[in-house]
């Protein structure tokens, strides 16, 4: 299932907004974006998680595109919990 659906970002609008928003198809599943850190810190790109069953904050990364792939790797291992398994049936 995981590979049928469609992951892309968009950059998240608002008037405060900053960072991308995860798509799959039309539904926004996690977003990342910068927050503040403490001085000398070099991780910036938070990820965040639109789930039910993920901890919404998944981690902090020093590029955003860390960030994302993060993201997209959370969206992915939870598709597969929605796959039906052989041993719950």
């Amino acid at each position: 299932m995981e590979d049928q659906v469609n992951l892309y970002w968009k950059p998240s609008t608002g008037v405060w907004a900053s960072g991308q928003t995860c798509y799959a198809g039309k539904w926004p599943v996690g977003n990342v974006e910068w927050v503040s850190g403490a001085k000398g810190d070099t991780k910036h790109y938070g990820a965040f998680m639109r789930l039910p069953g993920l901890k919404e904050r998944i981690g902090v990364f020093e590029t955003e595109g860390e960030a994302m792939k993060k993201v997209e790797m959370a969206v992915k291992h939870w598709l597969k919990g929605l796959q039906p398994s052989a041993t719950t049936v």
